[in-house]
């Protein structure tokens, strides 16, 4: 049988915010749902092959580590359900600029973290800042995999706000990663946190196929940005 390619998007309500980031506020809601629509606009116009799309925005969660946590959960019920699959994940504030040929591509599961076009290939056990905002489940994943996952889980650290990333990028380091198949043209950060940011224009758009803005730094500024970056690609 062959594997159903499926893009998973999520974005919830949160009830509590508490401010690891000052823009996570109630009142920032309808500019994530914004980012969300931007997203899935470039996905459907770059992302190569055939997938699916599913859309998670409920139920609202408490906090946002209780969003990470739900997403995580969602995403092996889904690959379960649907399997076999493969699921690429994207957060909201991610946009796919160019073809990308993802499905299928890598037997592992894996993060993209590519913050400069001109950094080599990154060596296998580099222990350095890893973000998931990308993140790409194989077919063929096992049930230690999940039961790994599971485990990090249970012990969920509320006050670390990256908790969520230090989960995947172990899981990711468990395996057997082929480094030669590493292809770090997938994902670009744009630095656009604070006062340092850059606006998109066709000179600096950059070859990766997927920028993630960081909307961490400024929610609106960031939605600003991500529409201009698509009317650039959209000629």
């Amino acid at each position: 049988m062959q594997p159903r390619n499926i893009l998973l998007k999520t974005l919830y309500p949160i009830r509590t915010t508490k401010h690891f980031f000052s823009e996570h506020t109630q009142g920032t809601w309808q500019e994530y749902v914004r980012m969300h629509e931007l997203s899935v606009e470039s996905f459907k116009w770059n992302l190569l092959g055939d997938w699916d799309l599913i859309a998670i925005m409920e139920p609202p969660q408490e906090t946002l580590q209780d969003a990470f946590r739900h997403t995580a959960r969602v995403t092996r019920e889904i690959y379960e359900t649907h399997g076999p699959c493969r699921i690429l994940y994207t957060d909201p504030d991610t946009l796919c600029i160019r073809p990308l040929h993802m499905f299928g591509r890598f037997r592992e599961f894996r993060l993209f973290d590519q913050m400069d076009q001109n950094v080599q290939p990154l060596s296998a056990k580099w222990d350095g800042y890893w973000n998931c905002s990308v993140r790409y489940f194989p077919d063929g994943l096992d049930d230690g995999f999940w039961e790994g996952m599971e485990s990090r889980m249970a012990q969920w650290d509320y006050e670390r706000y990256d908790y969520e990333q230090e989960m995947y990028r172990q899981m990711m380091w468990e395996q057997e990663v082929d480094v030669e198949a590493w292809q770090s043209d997938v994902q670009f950060g744009w630095r656009s946190i604070g006062d340092g940011f850059e606006r998109p224009t066709l000179d600096n758009l950059p070859t990766h196929s997927i920028i993630h803005f960081g909307a961490s730094g400024n929610v609106k500024l960031n939605t600003e940005l991500m529409e201009q970056a698509l009317t650039l690609i959209n000629g």
